[in-house]
């Protein structure tokens, strides 16, 4: 019998339950929470006047659903995308008539997720151009692997490759 090992697992003790954690599930991407009090479409355009893109609305707005039967729909979530050389940038909104799609970070209205290269510097240079926008209020970058509800963003467009 020929069975492939798991990669790196480690349990996690957390209030007399035990959670297996598969160490290939962390994000690939850097995320920015943002807090824009304007309609979808004016953030949008305000971020990507900010960072010198121009996003795209999806054709279809992002559907959240948790994995439970039947599945049970969290809402619509407006979706912007944009593409360059060597990152892609999707913004979505965070807050619904439902409620918010990660409820940690309630207080921000959108997220603004980023594949591609990181570096420091320009972690920094990026937060500071989106502040700098008058539509803007506040803007902060978060390691995806210290919220609970990461696993509910959408994963990385099948049509990039950094």
């Amino acid at each position: 019998m020929n069975q492939k090992p798991f990669n790196a697992i480690f349990v996690k003790r957390r209030m007399n339950k035990f959670r297996l954690h598969l160490a290939d599930e962390s994000p690939e991407f850097r995320l920015v929470g943002i807090s824009c009090h304007q309609k979808d479409y004016r953030a949008a355009w305000a971020v990507g006047q900010a960072l010198g893109i121009e996003f795209m609305r999806e054709d279809s707005d992002w559907q959240m659903a948790l994995n439970k039967k039947p599945p049970f729909v969290i809402g619509n979530f407006a979706y912007f995308r944009v593409e360059t050389e060597n990152q892609c940038f999707s913004l979505i909104a965070n807050l619904n008539e439902n409620g918010a799609l990660l409820p940690e970070l309630h207080s921000y209205d959108y997220l603004l997720l980023i594949w591609g290269p990181q570096d420091a510097e320009a972690n920094v240079e990026l937060i500071e151009a989106i502040k700098s926008h008058s539509l803007i209020q506040f803007c902060s970058f978060f390691d995806p692997e210290q919220l609970k509800n990461w696993d509910r963003l959408p994963e990385m467009p099948n049509t990039y490759n950094y």
